[in-house]
């Protein structure tokens, strides 16, 4: 979108920053849906995942030329 055109709110809403933390509210939802359904060992407790920052996501996908994958990644790379 044209910077002109958006409030400081949409800017936020549409950031890369909100766009990973709502990536990771929706993939920890599956996981805990996962250990309930006994999918997965929940040997962990309730599942806390913290969503990447924006940075981290673009060092990863420079290699792996995929957001998605990228993201993922660091969602790994943070498990307990």
């Amino acid at each position: 979108m044209i910077d002109r055109y958006q409030t400081p709110e949409m800017t936020r809403l549409w950031s890369e920053a909100q766009r990973f933390a709502s990536l990771t509210t929706v993939e920890s939802a599956c996981l805990q849906a996962a250990c309930d359904l006994g999918f997965v060992p929940n040997t962990v407790g309730p599942i806390s995942l913290r969503a990447p920052t924006p940075e981290q996501v673009s060092n990863i996908e420079q290699r792996t030329k995929h957001d998605v994958a990228a993201f993922v990644e660091c969602l790994i790379a943070q498990a307990p």
